[in-house]
């Protein structure tokens, strides 16, 4: 008997499930589980009394851009969405409803220090009035449209960079210092 590959994966990926589903007694981590790519949309859906992480679930690759909109009262990961492989550009651009608040709650104030990560165009603009120094990336060509407003980047990070390098890391992205 010749077995397809399909056939073989989605033996593997049942096996690994029930062996989830006899052993429940064992204390598993849903962070872990969540983040697992054995663990399919199917799988999810059967299963919504189980501690899933959405937070994991936005970066898995079994996580599509269908299954996210018709989801959205789960609480996605609007950052781990974007680092998901199959989630594009396109997809993004098409549907712009990455909020202040939810960028905020990602990358809050404390990530570079006394200015915040980034700010409204408008507190861009009074901070650049009030001491006549550019603090943000406020060309209108460097600027990030939200689908609540309009965003300037801090231009200032000395040492503060490392505490934002380490939440974007907690965060699932990877960065890498390019030289020239």
């Amino acid at each position: 008997m010749k077995f397809t590959y399909k056939y073989l994966e989605d033996e593997w990926v049942k096996g690994y499930w029930n062996f989830i589903q006899n052993n429940q007694d064992k204390g598993w981590d849903w962070n872990d589980i969540s983040r697992n790519p054995n663990i399919t949309w199917e799988i999810i859906q059967n299963n919504p009394g189980k501690n899933w992480n959405w937070g994991e679930l936005s970066y898995h690759p079994n996580i599509t851009w269908d299954i996210i909109q018709n989801n959205l009262d789960k609480e996605w990961d609007w950052v781990g969405i974007s680092c998901n492989p199959n989630i594009t550009w396109e997809n993004i651009q098409n549907n712009p409803d990455l909020t202040y608040a939810k960028l905020d709650k990602q990358f809050p104030k404390s990530c570079q220090g006394n200015l915040g990560v980034f700010a409204t165009i408008e507190d861009a603009n009074e901070i650049f009035v009030r001491t006549n120094r550019h603090r943000y990336f406020d060309k209108p060509e460097e600027c990030i449209t939200l689908s609540d407003s309009s965003i300037a980047v801090c231009s200032q990070w000395g040492g503060n960079i490392n505490q934002f390098l380490k939440q974007a890391e907690s965060l699932g992205y990877d960065i890498k210092i390019k030289s020239n």
